[in-house]
């Protein structure tokens, strides 16, 4: 019953706190008299087995092989084209608000507009900085 009880107690705390490392460990002296423990067995006692082993898995592994500089240099290429796509847009509108503006304006009888909007085409490799 004692045994039962300390296995019970040994799984349960195990699965309470899956962060840690623990490995319970059954071991028998030459009396026959069993203990359980998480270090090693002592060195008058043999090992009868592994009765709990975890380790902690993650899926995450540290760096995978990637290259974070390249990584920060791609994200840092793909802002500076959304911020230069951003500020051609700004100017395209504001070329077309002037022109809207320009040709609400009313003509005198006989008078001619002539009128030109201009929008800025964005190329696919942004300006460099100056």
């Amino acid at each position: 019953m004692k045994k039962l009880v300390l296995i019970s107690t040994l799984l349960l705390t195990s699965t309470l706190s899956p962060l840690t490392h623990a490995q319970v460990k059954k071991c028998s002296d030459a009396n026959g008299k069993v203990t359980y423990t998480q270090a090693t067995c002592p060195k008058a006692t043999r090992k009868d087995q592994t009765l709990l082993a975890y380790t902690p898995t993650s899926s995450a592994k540290p760096n995978q092989g990637r290259d974070l500089y390249e990584e920060s240099k791609a994200f840092n290429q793909r802002q500076e084209q959304r911020d230069y796509l951003s500020a051609v847009e700004s100017h395209n509108r504001a070329a077309v608000d002037a022109f809207q503006k320009a040709i609400d304006k009313p003509l005198e009888p006989g008078q001619v507009r002539e009128t030109r909007l201009t929008l800025t085409s964005p190329s696919m490799s942004p300006k460099p900085k100056k």
